[in-house]
């Protein structure tokens, strides 16, 4: 972006919550930025339904109709973190007409106040589209294509040096030390993963190869995917972009593979290669037809393969987050797909570029 193209999308001036976000002031902030009407409360009456996690965040439904999506950082609710790298990527999208396809409408930018207002359609996450089957039918197939062009669609973004490299990059290195800022079931599964020099150095591999060319969207999984789907089209939008950065392809493409890759290890206790591929196949193929073949298509795939098996520990441990049992009865198969992906990335690449074609 240029100083010109910014200056046309400057943030507004800031507004004062001190008392904390809640569903009333959702509300009220969106009657104060002109964003919704005073009058539309009043007649068609406005609901609030608050989805806060890492940010406070609220649903606004106006005349039972789902309108807007207001995410917000504040002190007390959100740690201290802001959405600064979120809002950077809303102020792209005003001049990347690829970028603004696959993002949800913005109707406003506060990036003094930690605030974005997004567009709210009411669409259902990818999870409620991907259920567990050898292979995917053919809406889930149109869906996991749409997914792939979407993420091709971000990856022609050339964007300013913004973001950090993912920190699960070096996360088996030593000065992560015992990893005592997690929970102890989880530490203790990274400290196994760190004293596997097979593992260890296939994360250092992964590491080397990494070149920051594009936006990536640095977070990529179901819950922040939206779609649309009927049984002749599917449109797919991506949301939530604290991760974002300016990075390496693979990392995202990867993250989409290891999602697939939990989907089947979870709910059948393996991975079947043939059956991922089925599943891989056509989310590939909808990247390259996008890109209209990427160029290194094959050597991309092989560093995603990787990347998806350094994705697969954060799975992992994010499961342990909220289940260490379940943590424990995953980790033998999970491990497993680990050290496969990582080592094996090669000849798992050419099946996966060999199932795309035959879905094309």
């Amino acid at each position: 972006m240029t100083s010109d193209e910014w200056a046309g999308v400057m943030p507004a001036r800031s507004l004062d919550f001190a008392k904390g976000a809640t569903p009333a002031w959702s509300v009220r902030y969106l009657v104060g930025r002109n964003v919704l009407s005073a009058a539309d409360v009043l007649e068609s009456g406005a609901e609030v339904d608050e989805v806060s996690m890492s940010h406070r965040a609220f649903r606004v439904r106006v005349g039972g109709r789902a309108r807007f999506f207001v995410k917000c950082a504040d002190p007390i609710g959100s740690h201290g973190r802001n959405l600064s790298l979120e809002a950077a990527i809303y102020r792209m999208a005003a001049t990347s007409e690829s970028l603004r396809q696959v993002l949800p409408a913005c109707h406003y930018i506060d990036e003094p106040g930690g605030v974005v207002v997004l567009e709210d359609a009411g669409r259902d996450t990818l999870a409620s589209y991907l259920l567990p089957a050898g292979a995917p039918d053919g809406q889930t197939a149109s869906i996991l294509a749409a997914y792939g062009a979407a993420m091709a669609r971000v990856h022609v973004v050339r964007p300013p040096p913004l973001g950090e490299k993912p920190w699960l990059l070096s996360a088996l290195e030593p000065v992560w030390r015992n990893y005592d800022w997690l929970p102890r079931p989880c530490a203790e599964v990274l400290a196994r993963l760190a004293s596997s020099p097979s593992i260890r150095d296939g994360f250092r591999r992964a590491r080397s190869r990494w070149k920051a060319y594009a936006l990536v969207h640095g977070d990529l999984r179901w819950a922040n995917v939206l779609v649309d789907a009927d049984e002749e089209h599917s449109r797919v939008l991506l949301v939530d972009w604290e991760l974002a950065c300016l990075g390496d392809p693979s990392w995202d493409l990867g993250s989409a593979l290891a999602d697939l890759v939990m989907l089947l290890a979870l709910s059948g206790g393996r991975v079947d290669d043939q059956e991922f591929a089925a599943w891989a196949a056509p989310l590939l193929a909808g990247y390259a037809r996008s890109l209209r073949e990427p160029a290194g298509w094959p050597a991309l795939v092989e560093l995603a393969v990787s990347m998806a098996g350094i994705r697969l520990v954060q799975g992992l441990i994010e499961i342990g987050h909220v289940d260490p049992n379940q943590m424990a009865a995953a980790e033998p198969v999970l491990v497993a797909s680990i050290s496969k992906l990582l080592a094996q990335g090669g000849n798992i690449a050419i099946a996966l570029v060999d199932a795309a074609e035959r879905s094309r």
